[in-house]
């Protein structure tokens, strides 16, 4: 197979669409570190978007939609994926972005118009990375000289599997009382490492 064709401009926008994707990292570790009350295993990590922590949550799901989207641009202009991938990892984004104005109503409150729309944000963002991990890491795989083809398969894997547990211990109530904290905190994690060597290999293949 041939190698890539270099795209400064699109190797540029991956290595942002990293910096991004890091930066949000920071923030969401750093506020899991913090003495906030809240309980990894169980509470939601949009629970610290509603209280005095809003500002790590706020500057999570911003970065990572930023990153997104500077993804999706990147690999729009120097590869040539299917668009299909490119369209779920765009409605990630925006739905990352937009969730930082719509706090979550936290367990046992009034249940709220702003807490519905945050949980239909919450939904489709989930969804999209879950299909974007899924089109884009074969997709990927066919692009010329692109590498880390086991690991993203692994990581696609990790994104969809994360992405129905959160689904399904949010629904079980007894599981949304247990673990839920634990498996939405793993979908982040399985998002964030896909979204990472994406970007990574763009910024190697396209230099």
């Amino acid at each position: 197979m041939s190698g890539a064709h270099p795209d400064q401009t699109a190797a540029i926008l991956a290595a942002l669409a990293a910096a991004a994707v890091a930066a949000g990292t920071v923030s969401l570790v750093w506020v899991n570190l913090l003495p906030t009350g809240h309980r990894p295993m169980v509470d939601a990590v949009s629970d610290y978007g509603a209280g005095p922590h809003r500002a790590f949550y706020r500057a999570t799901v911003i970065s990572l939609g930023v990153g997104a989207l500077l993804l999706l641009i990147a690999l729009a202009h120097g590869t040539g994926v299917p668009s299909g991938g490119l369209i779920w990892l765009g409605a990630y984004g925006v739905t990352r972005i937009a969730i930082a104005f719509f706090p979550t109503d936290l367990e046992g409150e009034t249940v709220t118009a702003t807490g519905r729309v945050h949980l239909l944000l919450a939904a489709v963002a989930f969804t999209a990375i879950a299909f974007a991990a899924a089109d884009l890491a074969p997709a990927l795989r066919s692009e010329p000289a692109w590498g880390a083809g086991g690991l993203l398969d692994g990581l696609r894997w990790a994104v969809i599997v994360t992405a129905v547990g959160t689904g399904v211990t949010r629904v079980v109530v007894p599981l949304r009382h247990t673990v839920f904290g634990l498996v939405e905190r793993l979908l982040y994690a399985a998002t964030i490492a896909f979204l990472l060597t994406v970007a990574i290999e763009a910024v190697r293949v396209l230099s």
